[in-house]
């Protein structure tokens, strides 16, 4: 593929991403049409493309903007945040094994694969090392603030979703696909970058550095392993720690326990 190809296919998405996230950020009220334009505009490019590669790199690119609309459509007010998660997050695993059936990616990236001890350990520690760091970016924010057993449960299974859901967007669809057109250095970076730029509604700089090297951790397991568990695994404990475990240990959440 020649350079102007791959600046194209690296920067568009870019670009697009960019405006899209930093209109949320500014709040503006065309938000919505923005990213049902960028929709769109994807969506012509996947149908006018020729090879069918093309077209489900074109296409997949859709699945991240139709995560966020999701989310700005939910009813805050009414809606409790828990099952507005889990609303969301399976609203996109389901969008995602439609795409990946019809597509004819192969699901080979859901084979757990032959991983050591060792590996899971690394995962381990990478997640809980990556969610303190977090925490320490952007404080303590709770998912809930006071925790008894069954929020407890319902919490890690939809902790898991989150990093699930994303791991199969970004790796296991994004990554793969960016693989075969751009090369695995370059899929690797534009995947990153782009899991970084999703992040900037927290409205802090330090936030989109981090994700961004986050997202890199995360499809650096996925490049050596070919599997999306590892990273799912440390984007979880991730999200555990700085959602979670640091708010209990902080005591911005109240952990009641049973008697």
């Amino acid at each position: 593929m020649k350079i102007h190809q791959k600046f194209f296919l690296m920067g568009v998405p870019l670009l697009i991403f960019f405006i899209t996230e930093s209109l949320l950020v500014e709040s503006t009220q065309n938000i919505i049409l923005f990213y049902l334009v960028s929709i769109v505009s994807f969506l012509v490019m996947a149908v006018l493309s020729k090879e069918k590669l093309l077209r489900n790199y074109w296409a997949i690119m859709i699945l991240p903007l139709i995560l966020r609309i999701v989310n700005l459509s939910m009813p805050f007010p009414i809606l409790n945040p828990k099952l507005q998660l889990m609303i969301t997050y399976a609203m996109i695993i389901f969008s995602s094994f439609v795409f990946l059936n019809y597509s004819g990616i192969s699901f080979k990236f859901l084979r757990i694969g032959h991983h050591g001890i060792s590996d899971f350990l690394i995962a381990i520690l990478i997640g809980i090392g990556l969610g303190s760091v977090e925490h320490f970016i952007l404080g303590s924010t709770p998912l809930i603030q006071s925790l008894i057993l069954e929020d407890a449960i319902f919490i890690i299974y939809i902790v898991f979703m989150i990093g699930f859901g994303e791991e199969l967007v970004y790796r296991g669809l994004l990554q793969q696909i960016q693989d075969d057109l751009i090369g695995e250095k370059a899929a690797l970076f534009l995947t990153s970058v782009l899991f970084g730029i999703m992040h900037l509604i927290w409205r802090n700089p330090l936030e989109f550095f981090f994700t961004t090297f986050a997202g890199f951790i995360f499809g650096y397991q996925f490049y050596k392993t070919k599997s999306i568990w590892l990273p799912t695994l440390s984007h979880a404990l991730n999200n555990y720690t700085w959602l979670l475990i640091w708010p209990i240990l902080t005591g911005v959440t109240k952990l009641t326990l049973p008697i």
